[in-house]
């Protein structure tokens, strides 16, 4: 969704973002959703709803003392360890992908860097996924989630992503990319 509501976020909108129903409009919107509802509410919806309160406790936390920008990554991570032993993970993962919920929709990308088993180099491909979303705020945190990637990664891999920039067809990964290779001091070759 595009474009501001109004000046004051209307309770019935703002409910509706805190059940995943609804996408944001703008930042102001995004920064009003109550996460540690919206975190336990997501859970039971993707088919995690074992480990919503564990996930909950998590968002408790990170609203409670985490920067504001690491929130997505904190309860992101929080989403990876509850789907780790998981019988529905890889559902429970493309539900979180999918979801109405744009910060559900983050949560779901940077889950991918709390997962250790995924080399760097997959996890560019994985991430333009975000990278493409409707979503500024999700195109955002592809971008800093892949700044994350490219600052672990070794030389070849931010060689990789540096050429990937030049050659994809699709603007929004081209910038992401640009975005996390500027952040992550390699977009000029070094």
């Amino acid at each position: 969704m595009s474009g501001a509501r109004s000046a004051t976020i209307d309770p019935a909108i703002l409910a509706q973002l805190e059940r995943a129903q609804l996408e944001t409009a703008d930042e102001r919107e995004w920064w009003a959703i109550d996460a540690r509802r919206l975190a336990r509410r997501v859970a039971e919806d993707v088919g995690l709803g074992a480990h919503a309160a564990a996930i909950g406790a998590v968002a408790d936390r990170a609203v409670g003392h985490a920067a504001p920008e690491e929130r997505v990554f904190l309860i992101g991570a929080a989403f990876y360890r509850a789907s780790r032993g998981a019988t529905n993970r890889l559902a429970a993962f493309e539900r979180l992908c999918c979801i109405a919920s744009d910060m559900a929709r983050a949560w779901a990308c940077t889950s991918l860097l709390a997962d250790p088993a995924i080399e760097p180099r997959d996890h560019i491909v994985l991430i333009t996924r975000f990278a493409t979303d409707r979503s500024p705020r999700v195109r955002a945190t592809a971008a800093e989630t892949l700044r994350r990637v490219l600052q672990r990664a070794d030389a070849a891999v931010v060689d990789e992503a540096r050429a990937r920039l030049g050659g994809d067809d699709d603007p929004r990964i081209r910038a992401c990319l640009a975005a996390a290779l500027c952040a992550a001091g390699g977009a000029d070759g070094g």
